[in-house]
């Protein structure tokens, strides 16, 4: 099962896809028992890749969305 989220911090920012954070949690289960999970944060604009960063995240590439 994978669900993709778009989070901002910010009301106002709520539907405006340049602002935020797309976030995907991806879920395995085998027999009823989770197996595994994978999650994948990508900040969208300047300020959430600075917060990223602050907080420790580290870029690899410059690609877009996901």
């Amino acid at each position: 099962m994978t669900i993709t989220l778009h989070v901002t911090m910010k009301a106002a920012h709520r539907g405006n896809d340049r602002k935020g954070l797309n976030i995907t949690d991806t879920w395995r289960a085998i027999g009823g028992q989770l197996v595994e999970h994978r999650e994948s944060v990508e900040p969208i604009d300047r300020s959430m890749r600075l917060f990223a960063l602050a907080t420790g995240g580290r870029f690899r590439n410059s690609n877009g969305v996901f």
